[in-house]
C-alpha cells in the first residue's frame, strides 16, 4: 500500500511542533522529526520554529517562524500592531539552512555562543515580552486546528513557556521530547550560569507533570530522568529505514588506494579536536601496518582555516556538508564510519546520556563502526556492550588504540563480523517502522 493511499483510510491526528530547529532531511534534531512523523499525511503536520533556518521536506508545508530578529525589529519600532514573525515556505531539498541568516546575525550569534548563559538570558528577556504572541501566530494556529503540541525542549525556558501557553490556549495536550540532557548531568560555573540552570530546572519539572507523554532520546536518558522527575520516560531514538538483508556492499568499486574512513557530523562541542586526536592515531597505524588510511570530514559547518591547516597535518580531508541521500552512497564506498565525543568533561557531561543521531545511519549502511570518546557516555558504552564496533576511550593506553584499529584494518573478516552485528543490533532497536509504530499509538490517542 502507498503512503498515498495509506493516508486517506488512517485518520492520525493534527499534530503542532513546536521546536528551535526547523524540519530536515539531514540536519540532528530537524532529521529525527522528519523520521518521526514519516506516515503522518501533509496536513496533518505544521511546526512553530525559532532558529532562522529554511525547513527542508518533501511532504510537510506549513510552518511558521519567530525569530528573536522579529521581535527585535518589533521594539524598535514600537509597534506590537507589526506582524511578528510569518509563515515560511519549505523546500524539497535544502544545501544550508541559514542561507536566509543575514550577516550581522551570523556575527552576533558567534560572539554570543562565548557567552552561553549571556545569550540563553537575553533570549528569555526578548521572548518576555509576549510579542512573538501575535494575531498572525494565533490565526495560523487556530486555522491548523491542533489535536496535540509536540514540543522539542532543550535548554532555552522562553520555549517551553510559549508551549504550554499555546497548549492552554486550544486546550490541546501536549507532549515533549528531550534529545539532549541539559539539566541533570551539567556542572554550571558562575552566578548566571547557575541561575539559569536552576529556573530551567523548575521549568522542566513543572512542564513535565503537565505534559500527556514525555519522550527522551534513549533508555538510559529515560531511567535516569525517570528517578529525578518522577514519571515515565518513553525512549524514541533516531530512526531510519533499514533494508531488509545487510547490505551488500562491494568497496572494490571505489577505485581508491587506501582505507576509508567517514566522518559526518558536528564539529562543536570539542568533537574539531577530537578528529585531530584520532588522527594522530590513524597516522601511527598507517605507518604500522603500511597501508594508507585517510579520514574524511562531512559537516554542515564551514571549519576554520587554522583547523583545515590542522587537518591537514594528519591527511584528514573536509569533503563538504553532504545531504541524507549523499550521505547513504557515501557510506557504500566507506571502509569504516567514525563517531567522536570530546574527552573534555564540560562537553562529556552534555553528551553523557545521548545516542549520536548518525549511529542508525551508519549501521543500516552495513559499513564497520569506530567510535571514538568517553567510556561513560551512553553512545560509547552502547558501542562496547555489545560489541557493535571498536570503541577508543580514556581507558585505552595510546598503545592500546593504536593495536584495537590495527587489528580491524588488518583483518577484514573482523571488520566485516562487526558491521554485521552493528547491523543486527540496529535493525532491532532503531528501524523506523518499530518507532513509528510506537509513536502512532501514543499520538493518536483519541480518548
Amino acid at each position: 500500500m502507498s503512503n498515498s493511499q495509506e493516508e486517506i483510510m488512517v485518520k492520525r491526528k493534527r499534530i503542532l511542533i513546536i521546536s528551535h530547529n526547523s524540519l530536515s532531511l539531514h540536519s540532528n534534531n530537524g532529521k529525527t522529526l522528519t523520521s518521526i512523523f514519516d506516515s503522518w499525511g501533509p496536513n496533518e503536520v505544521a511546526q512553530l520554529y525559532f532558529q532562522d533556518e529554511v525547513p527542508e521536506s518533501r511532504r510537510f508545508k506549513n510552518f511558521f517562524r519567530v525569530r528573536d530578529l522579529d521581535i527585535i525589529q518589533t521594539i524598535l519600532l514600537f509597534s506590537r500592531s507589526r506582524a511578528c514573525g510569518h509563515v515560511v515556505e519549505s523546500l524539497e531539498s535544502v544545501k544550508d539552512h541559514y542561507s536566509e541568516a543575514s550577516t550581522v546575525k551570523i556575527v552576533v550569534v558567534n560572539l554570543l555562543r562565548r557567552t552561553n548563559a549571556v545569550k540563553l538570558l537575553l533570549r528569555d528577556v526578548i521572548y518576555r515580552t509576549k510579542i512573538w504572541r501575535s494575531d498572525a501566530l494565533l490565526k495560523w494556529i487556530q486555522s491548523f486546528a491542533p489535536d496535540s503540541i509536540f514540543f522539542v525542549g532543550g535548554n532555552s525556558i522562553f520555549s517551553f513557556v510559549i508551549s504550554n501557553e499555546i497548549a492552554k490556549t486550544f486546550l490541546v495536550p501536549m507532549d515533549i521530547y528531550i534529545t539532549d540532557d541539559y539539566v541533570l548531568n551539567v556542572r554550571p560555573r558562575g552566578i548566571l550560569s547557575k541561575f539559569l540552570h536552576a529556573r530551567l530546572l523548575r521549568i522542566y519539572h513543572s512542564s513535565f507533570a503537565l505534559a500527556r507523554h514525555v519522550f527522551v532520546i534513549g533508555e538510559e536518558m529515560g531511567a535516569e530522568f525517570g528517578k529525578v522527575f518522577g514519571r515515565e520516560f518513553v525512549p524514541i531514538m533516531n530512526s531510519v529505514q533499514f533494508p531488509f538483508d545487510f547490505p551488500f556492499r562491494d568497496i572494490s568499486i571505489r577505485g581508491c588506494d587506501h582505507l576509508d574512513v567517514v566522518y559526518a557530523g558536528g564539529l562543536h562541542l570539542g568533537r574539531d579536536r577530537s578528529l585531530l586526536e584520532f588522527g594522530e592515531l590513524l597516522l601511527s597505524v598507517s605507518k604500522i601496518s603500511a597501508v594508507r588510511i585517510r579520514l574524511t570530514v562531512y559537516s554542515m559547518q564551514e571549519p576554520s582555516k587554522r583547523l583545515l591547516r590542522e587537518f591537514g597535518k594528519f591527511d584528514i580531508v573536509f569533503g563538504g556538508s553532504l545531504n541524507s541521500d549523499e550521505l547513504k552512497m557515501r557510506l557504500i564506498k566507506a571502509d569504516f564510519a567514525l563517531h567522536v565525543e570530546s574527552f573534555e568533561r564540560r562537553y562529556a557531561q552534555l553528551t553523557k546520556l545521548s545516542i549520536s543521531t548518525k549511529l542508525p545511519e551508519y549501521f543500516a549502511a552495513g559499513v564497520c563502526l569506530i567510535a571514538f570518546g568517553p567510556a561513560d557516555l551512553a553512545s560509547i558504552r552502547m558501542v562496547i556492550d555489545n560489541n557493535i564496533g571498536v570503541a577508543l576511550t580514556e581507558v585505552d593506553s595510546f598503545e592500546k588504540k593504536i593495536e584495537k584499529l590495527r587489528v580491524i584494518v588488518e583483518s577484514p573478516e573482523i571488520k566485516s563480523q562487526l558491521a554485521r552485528s552493528g547491523f543486527e543490533f540496529a535493525k532491532n532497536k532503531f528501524d523506523a517502522e518499530v518507532n513509528r509504530e510506537k509513536m502512532e499509538v501514543l499520538l493518536n490517542n483519541w480518548e
